[in-house]
């Protein structure tokens, strides 16, 4: 199993656009799960109409009876193109469980047979001072998702001791957009290792976000083919500190690119249309 924690440190980055995307990009003979954890979130229940009392909420309801058992995949639903999430409302902070609960919820997503690799939305991180999610220990990769404008420069840089102290070599940077703060520029003043730049584009965003626009339009985006390196980078054994965003000679190939050259969209990628709860339509 490999968990993935991917957070950030101002406004609203897209930090749950591109967990979808990395999950749905992962490699085909691993199974990711994309958790949501995010104190301020349910974003993937409000999207696609998900059911509200399967996620989290029924998980820790079924580890807190004593001698009960539960399956993963009991609580997990299934996004249009199968990702499959574990959601989470406001109420579920990680914050609010006690150890007992999330040694019994991490035993149960840790029996899921076969392994699962867990993409974890902590959404932003809690002010300096305050406790961060326990899945930040836990994770084996933490992805601090950033703009690159200036003011979102000076958060990462604010907060880069206390994020680099989390575990050189488990934590880089991922950079959104091409602000007046490059990535590069802030890992040299950070410390913080660059994994990878995700063009802002909207419009391809809007077909996960929202199903509005073309599956093709995605798949001709640059959003999927960084989206593809990053999980590239994510998924293999090593140093984060030792990955090369952007390899010289240009853009990159892709796995899963069509005859005619075009990147494909992900299989598991969100693009629109019913959802379902694993197991049961809804």
């Amino acid at each position: 199993m490999t968990v993935v924690a991917m957070t950030s440190c101002k406004g609203s980055p897209g930090v749950t656009t591109l967990a979808c995307l990395v999950a749905a990009s992962w490699p085909v003979d691993r199974r990711p799960v994309v958790v949501e954890c995010d104190p301020a979130g349910g974003d993937l229940t409000a999207r696609y109409a998900l059911s509200g009392g399967t996620g989290w909420t029924s998980l820790l309801a079924a580890v807190r009876r004593p001698g009960a058992e539960t399956s993963l995949d009991d609580h997990l639903q299934q996004l249009p193109g199968g990702l499959d999430v574990l959601v989470g409302h406001v109420a579920d902070s990680s914050a609010s469980w006690s150890v007992d609960i999330q040694d019994r919820a991490e035993r149960t997503v840790a029996a899921c047979s076969p392994p699962v690799d867990l993409i974890v939305d902590l959404g932003r991180l809690p002010e300096r001072g305050r406790d961060v999610s326990p899945w930040m220990a836990r994770a084996d990769r933490v992805c601090l998702v950033s703009g690159s404008d200036a003011a979102s420069a000076m958060h990462v840089l604010a907060r880069s001791e206390s994020v680099v102290s989390w575990g050189r070599g488990r934590v880089g940077l991922v950079a959104v957009g091409r602000g007046a703060h490059r990535a590069r520029e802030i890992e040299r003043l950070s410390g913080i290792p660059v994994l990878g730049e995700i063009p802002y584009d909207p419009e391809a965003a809007a077909v996960v976000t929202d199903g509005v626009g073309s599956s093709r339009r995605l798949a001709r985006s640059g959003l999927v083919a960084a989206a593809r390196r990053l999980a590239g980078a994510l998924a293999s054994d090593g140093d984060l500190s030792g990955v090369v965003s952007d390899p010289p000679g240009g853009a990159p190939s892709m796995s899963g690119a069509t005859d005619s050259g075009l990147a494909a969209v992900p299989d598991r990628a969100p693009t629109g249309g019913p959802v379902r709860t694993t197991g049961e339509e809804q």
